[in-house]
């Protein structure tokens, strides 16, 4: 069967950001007070689009909200807005495989004015036919965005560097690509053992992992 179309997870798959994420997860606990912060370590173990359990876990009152939280982390991540970048390259792949008869979209827990402006400032948001931001939980998101695409989730692939998120993307039967790279929010262990379908390393990797299918090289 033919891809027809590629899904990406943003933070830590097109934005490079882990470390600064981490730090606005800190910034998050040490504002509400928690002393017991988790290690990058921890971190890296526990998160995914279902973030507010992490928050949970590790001490944040139960009556303080998503919002309350996010307002802390978007305001120290547009303070240090210019430590991280999206990966190289990126727009030129994506210019690619659109060329090559993808469609494309972005699903993405970030929160929609981060994700906008980063895309926006990047010249990608004329690359993306659909933008899902505040995807948490991701699989209700996934679903959404194949009933939008009107599309079978064999004819999509799905570029994840959470476990959770290979996860959710095995249950629906979509194509999932695990990204192993070095600064990938998950464990690579993590992600393998959640089982996805295919890895890659770069975004780059994805050229050639496309032609292969859809010219019948690599089985689905």
């Amino acid at each position: 069967m033919r891809i027809k179309a590629l899904f990406l997870d943003f933070n830590g798959v097109i934005l490079d950001d882990r470390e600064l994420s981490y730090r606005s997860t800190r910034a998050v606990f040490t504002a509400f007070g928690v002393t017991n912060i988790p290690t990058l370590e921890e971190w890296r173990s526990c998160i995914g689009s279902n973030y507010m359990d992490f928050y949970r876990k590790y001490g944040i009152p139960p009556n303080l909200t998503s919002s309350d939280l996010n307002n802390i982390r978007n305001k120290f991540i547009f303070e240090n807005w210019n430590e991280v970048s999206v990966r190289p390259y990126c727009a030129d792949i994506l210019r690619h495989l659109r060329r090559n008869g993808l469609e494309t979209a972005i699903v993405s827990a970030e929160t929609r004015p981060l994700l906008e402006k980063r895309i926006k400032e990047n010249n990608l948001d004329i690359l993306f036919d659909r933008i899902y931001a505040d995807a948490s939980p991701k699989k209700d998101h996934l679903v959404t965005a194949l009933d939008e695409f009107g599309l079978k989730a064999e004819e999509v692939l799905f570029v994840e560097d959470s476990a959770e998120g290979v996860v959710a993307g095995n249950e629906l039967g979509l194509l999932t690509i695990a990204f192993l790279n070095e600064t990938s929010y998950s464990f690579h262990h993590r992600l393998e053992v959640a089982n996805p379908k295919f890895r890659i390393v770069e975004l780059s990797d994805l050229i050639d992992l496309v032609s292969l299918i859809n010219i019948g090289n690599i089985k689905t």
